[in-house]
């Protein structure tokens, strides 16, 4: 039985904004006698941010995949809300939604009636890269300005890369869009963890306060609950195959069982090859475990200490020839 409602606090923020990686500095830097849980959404439905995530920190991850979480066709929002409700009894969940999703309507269920006695909604943040506000992309984008709107907090991310005036150009961004939320610089030099880490247990200024026909409908269950524990379906290959178009987004992803290790050159060379808005992988190899994020065409790889199979999803707004990046993948086997 549940005595006290459980803090939560969205994190929003764009593609690339840095959402998974802020939450790893958070969970390293959280009080140790809390319990955190961490409820993970992506546009895909490989599920690299829950892998990256629960390799590096001991914390409950439990993921929605496919689109947002509230549109999403697999696991509704609310039923992975109560499993870790149930299973974990955390201190505090932090929900990440993908970086195309709906955060609004997150944000009306979390603050429905079915969640009012379980749930405290504190401070949401919003991430965001100053450094992509030159992207008309990204001004004309209603999932980023949405995002924005219902903000109790913007992080400046990668804050160490800005040139002069792209922190202004945020500044003057929220001022034209009559936002009231703070703005925040953090990057690896100039870390504003500790003072990210005070603000969460801020209750929320966003009242998103749906009405009770309303509420109803956003938790009305799509699946199964106990679906939301499925296994990936390997096929004889050891392979698992995942494709997706939604809101002018294309996504491919696979899965390759423990059984399979790639040669580490050649993923590197197959991975320049691809064009994409967003690549996240990881890869066995005989050299180790090898993790690669990129944003466009910016890169960073790091290794892992274990993984329980490979994976990689690729995110674009054109179509993706996934049988060609298959078959490179599949030729790379050791």
């Amino acid at each position: 039985m549940i005595i006290q409602a459980v803090a939560v606090n969205v994190i929003t923020g764009f593609l690339g904004a840095g959402k998974t990686s802020l939450i790893q500095q958070l969970l390293a830097e959280k009080p140790d006698h809390e319990t955190w849980a961490v409820l993970v959404n992506e546009f895909g439905q490989v599920g690299l941010d829950a892998a990256l995530l629960s390799s590096k920190h001991q914390v409950h991850i439990k993921q929605v995949s496919g689109g947002c979480m509230c549109c999403a066709s697999g696991v509704p929002t609310h039923i992975a809300i109560n499993q870790i409700l149930r299973q974990v009894r955390p201190d505090r969940l932090l929900i990440e939604p993908s970086g195309l999703g709906h955060p609004r309507q997150i944000l009306k269920l979390l603050q429905s009636e079915h969640f009012a006695n379980v749930l405290k909604l504190q401070t949401s943040l919003c991430l965001v890269d100053a450094t992509k506000l030159s992207d008309e992309r990204y001004l004309q984008s209603a999932h980023f300005l949405e995002q924005l709107s219902i903000s109790d907090l913007i992080i400046a991310t990668k804050a160490d890369s800005y040139q002069a005036d792209e922190l202004t150009a945020l500044q003057q961004l929220t001022t034209e869009l009559a936002l009231k939320a703070p703005i925040l610089a953090h990057g690896y030099q100039q870390s504003a963890i500790a003072n990210i880490l005070q603000t969460l247990a801020q209750a929320t200024t966003v009242n998103l306060k749906s009405s009770k026909a309303a509420s109803a409908n956003l938790l009305r269950p799509a699946i199964a609950e106990n679906s939301a524990t499925e296994l990936p379906t390997f096929n004889p290959q050891g392979i698992a195959s995942y494709q997706q178009q939604l809101d002018g987004h294309f996504s491919s992803g696979w899965m390759f069982n423990s059984q399979w290790q790639f040669d580490l050159r050649g993923l590197l060379a197959t991975i320049d090859g691809i064009t994409s808005l967003r690549l996240k992988a990881v890869f066995i190899t005989p050299d180790g475990i090898a993790a690669f994020n990129r944003l466009e065409s910016d890169l960073t790889i790091t290794e892992l200490d274990d993984a329980m199979d490979s994976r990689i999803e690729i995110i674009s707004d054109q179509a993706i020839n996934s049988q060609e990046i298959l078959s490179a993948l599949i030729a790379l086997k050791c």
